[in-house]
């Protein structure tokens, strides 16, 4: 594998919001386990403070769920699942206080992402700041790991970019 490059690099942080990863957040409260959760805290710190260090992009991708993204189909995604899996409640509703960052505060040299699907870049200007920015490389952590970062992963190698998991860095 060709190694990577802070010139072609960028890195992706996705869903590292209260609602999965605070003990008072939605996942929190259901009852999930966060150990793993939180023990990506310090990993996903460093591999942000080295990616400013490297000038390497940092994006920091947010879910957000609401009546004007939540279709039908959307809606009934959970229909399958045992009622014990199903989420209770709305989860990283817009504007609350569990869609926003865990632990996390951006400053002006990241850029945001906002996005209503499993993927950042399903429906959301993604691939285009990367592209601005010369990165065919996207460096992944964050958590959902099963969902969101592994739908991150497929759709960024779909739309021509090489997506690198960090394996200690996700949950």
């Amino acid at each position: 594998m060709q190694p990577l490059s802070a010139e072609t690099s960028a890195l992706v942080i996705v869903d590292y919001q209260n609602d999965f990863c605070h003990p008072d957040g939605a996942f929190g409260r259901a009852g999930h386990d966060l150990s793993a959760v939180q023990a990506v805290a310090v990993p996903i710190a460093r591999l942000r403070d080295q990616a400013h260090e490297a000038g390497v992009p940092v994006v920091v991708v947010r879910v957000e769920h609401s009546s004007w993204t939540d279709d039908a189909i959307w809606l009934r995604r959970f229909e399958g699942l045992l009622p014990e899996a199903r989420p209770t409640e709305q989860v990283a509703a817009r504007g609350s206080w569990g869609a926003e960052l865990f632990h996390l505060k951006p400053d002006d040299r990241d850029f945001e992402v906002v996005k209503h699907r499993y993927s950042a870049f399903a429906y959301t200007p993604l691939a285009l700041v990367l592209r601005a920015r010369g990165c065919t490389d996207v460096v992944i952590c964050g958590v959902q790991t099963d969902v969101c970062v592994l739908g991150t992963a497929r759709d960024a190698l779909q739309v021509g970019f090489r997506p690198v998991v960090v394996s200690d860095a996700v949950a």
